[in-house]
């Protein structure tokens, strides 16, 4: 089986220490309220990363 034969989703469980999952719920309340909508933990996650890749 060809890995671009597979269609579909994948579940992904991110194992996060209490701190930091903390600071990501504080962000994506802070972003869902700023953009309207619900920011999910990877959109979090990402535009954390994206950020301290920056390094802004």
């Amino acid at each position: 089986m060809s890995p671009r034969s597979l269609v579909g989703e994948v579940a992904i469980n991110i194992r996060i220490d209490s701190r930091i999952n903390d600071r990501l719920r504080d962000f994506r309340d802070d972003a869902g309220r700023k953009l309207g909508r619900s920011v999910s933990v990877i959109e979090a996650i990402n535009a954390c990363a994206h950020v301290l890749n920056e390094g802004l």
